[in-house]
């Protein structure tokens, strides 16, 4: 019997399943991006009929918006290893390249899924307003850590920290999404060099 077959016998919760209806689209936007992203294909990947699929994902923009949850889910809980104390500013800041660098080496699936959003965002204002909403999410981040950097008196003084919580937001993606291989070396460079034009010495 196969593997297909094997899972299509097999009863799962109502959550379960969309867990693993969501769980095969984003691998297959990974692998074959929107060109290739056909919600029979996923089905068949499953070992379901599409009916099933379309029962927990009725259309095709559902499904492309489960995706974009899941991806906002895993870059906020799949982060490189961080201290159960409180963390410093700098330490912070640092901790934003050390998550990039994470994701570029070892969870590059969430990068190639990102990338797909963000060249299809200029021609779907639905994909726009999803890579918006993940963006945003990460840039408050970014701006609660530079508040942070300026109540311990850490950050450079006349720094606008709206803008530059901006600037650091596509900095870091831009680096961490670059073609090429998948080291860390750019990316730690780039965070010593932005590191000594941001913070003041201590």
């Amino acid at each position: 019997m196969s593997l297909a077959a094997t899972k299509s016998r097999v009863r799962l919760r109502a959550d379960e399943r969309r867990q693993q209806i969501v769980d095969a689209a984003f691998e297959a936007l990974a692998e074959r991006g929107f060109e290739g992203f056909r919600t029979r294909d996923i089905a068949d990947r499953l070992g379901i009929n599409s009916a099933t699929l379309h029962h927990h994902s009725p259309t095709k923009d559902d499904l492309i918006s489960a995706v974009a949850d899941e991806l906002m889910r895993r870059f906020q809980t799949e982060k490189a290893p961080s201290p159960s104390q409180p963390l410093s500013a700098i330490a912070a800041f640092e901790h934003q390249f050390a998550d990039a660098i994470h994701y570029r080496t070892r969870r590059p699936m969430l990068l190639a899924v990102y990338r797909e959003f963000v060249a299809r965002a200029d021609r779907d204002p639905q994909i726009a307003a999803l890579v918006e909403r993940l963006n945003e999410t990460w840039r408050a981040d970014i701006r609660q850590m530079l508040d942070q950097a300026a109540r311990e008196e850490a950050l450079r003084p006349g720094i606008d920290r709206e803008t530059l919580s901006r600037l650091l937001l596509h900095a870091i993606w831009g680096l961490a999404s670059a073609p090429g291989p998948a080291d860390a070396h750019h990316l730690v460079e780039a965070c010593r060099q932005l590191r000594s034009l941001l913070f003041a010495s201590r």
